[in-house]
């Protein structure tokens, strides 16, 4: 319409003209009004995290929260932080990739189709008009044909920083690193392929033949952490957690602390309708006398949801998986401290002391080139960009 109201422009006279510019600034700001007023929700935006991927004309995922006037107190969160965190998935939004918010482009490949959800989890920066929401990923929870001859998990490269038990240069003498993830399961039952032997994963990573670790549940609603570092298993468990009931975790391994399981090996649960413990316990029990696959030798991917063998798939909801991997610039390099995992619990977004719903306002930003002094970054990230949250 414009243009043609444009073209008529050049051959009238200048009173018509200006009258058929007046039509056309009219129709104009008509349309940019009528494109404001549209239902569109931007799932990465109003869920706190990065830049808009996709957009739902769809309630569920609209979050508003109401910040006092006079609250002035933000503070802003260490992460992201590359000399510690290694990998984040917030979990918050679709496309072909599930993105890295890390600063390290650790992109992760979505099989099958897994899909969004709102959950009752309160992240301080996001509040539905009627309870508190936020949005998590859905693992093999439909019940279309796709889903149940697919399954639903995500794939990392190999990238060499995520070799957290095996690469001298970066993770140099005693090998520790983190796993934090907030979780819904629908069930604990082995998974029905390969006759019902294959427990499900959170989490799976091998590094080598003789190097790996996997985060998984076993029939009776257990979670297990197992490292296998060196050719020795180090096995420790969480006893019966229960279905359909939200839970935060962090699982350690430090191998500085000893020979045993029990040295090694930190699992810290909390039920998230429960009060945060001022001193988290480390609940980890032996579990010398089970028994879980890694992936193939030659398959070393990294896993989430699911075993390289397509099948241990997940089946619930998964948030915020974070990787922290202290590198050879930090100093003292130590696993998640109990005060830390409290702060995450607390404040749900940052290892930071900082209270809930403070987390502050930081748009875009850019990490500085002194975080990229790491070997095997790839030179586009230096220049990404990331929404850390806004409240």
């Amino acid at each position: 319409m414009s243009s043609i109201l444009s073209e008529r422009n050049k051959h009238s006279g200048e009173a018509a003209a200006i009258i058929l510019r007046k039509i056309a600034e009219e129709i104009a700001k008509s349309k940019q009004e009528s494109l404001s007023n549209l239902d569109t929700v931007d799932i990465r935006g109003k869920g706190g995290f990065s830049t808009s991927l996709i957009k739902y004309n769809d309630e569920r995922f609209a979050y508003r929260k109401l910040v006092p006037t006079n609250k002035t107190n933000f503070e802003l969160p260490f992460e992201p932080n590359t000399r510690y965190l290694k990998l984040w998935y917030m979990m918050d939004h679709k496309g072909p990739q599930i993105l890295d918010l890390s600063g390290l482009s650790h992109n992760g490949e979505l099989e099958g189709h897994p899909t969004l959800t709102s959950v009752p989890v309160d992240l301080g920066i996001d509040q539905w008009s009627t309870e508190p929401k936020s949005s998590a990923m859905n693992f093999n929870t439909g019940t279309d044909s796709i889903s149940a001859l697919q399954g639903e998990l995500i794939v990392i490269p190999d990238y060499n920083i995520l070799r957290v038990l095996t690469n001298d240069p970066i993770y140099p003498t005693h090998k520790k690193f983190s796993i934090s993830f907030r979780f819904l399961s629908t069930t604990y039952a082995a998974d029905t392929a390969n006759g019902g032997n294959i427990f499900r994963r959170f989490a799976t990573k091998r590094d080598d033949p003789n190097n790996g670790w996997l985060a998984a549940f076993d029939s009776g609603g257990d979670l297990v952490f197992f490292v296998f570092q060196d050719g020795i298993w180090y096995q420790c468990k969480v006893d019966n957690l229960d279905t359909h009931t939200i839970y935060e975790a962090v699982l350690t391994y430090d191998e500085s602390k000893g020979s045993t399981n029990l040295d090694r090996i930190g699992i810290y649960v909390h039920k998230y309708t429960d009060p945060i413990p001022d001193e988290p316990e480390n609940l980890a029990v032996d579990d010398s006398g089970s028994s879980f696959l890694l992936p193939p030798v030659t398959e070393t991917k990294m896993f989430i949801g699911g075993r390289s063998a397509r099948d241990g798939y997940l089946k619930g909801w998964l948030q915020d998986f974070r990787l922290y991997v202290p590198d050879y610039r930090v100093e003292n390099r130590q696993v998640l401290t109990t005060q830390e995992i409290k702060h995450w619990w607390t404040n749900k977004l940052t290892i930071q002391d900082t209270p809930f719903g403070n987390v502050a306002v930081i748009g875009q930003f850019n990490l500085s080139l002194e975080e990229y002094n790491i070997i095997d970054i790839p030179p586009a990230a230096l220049s990404r960009t990331f929404y850390h949250g806004y409240t």
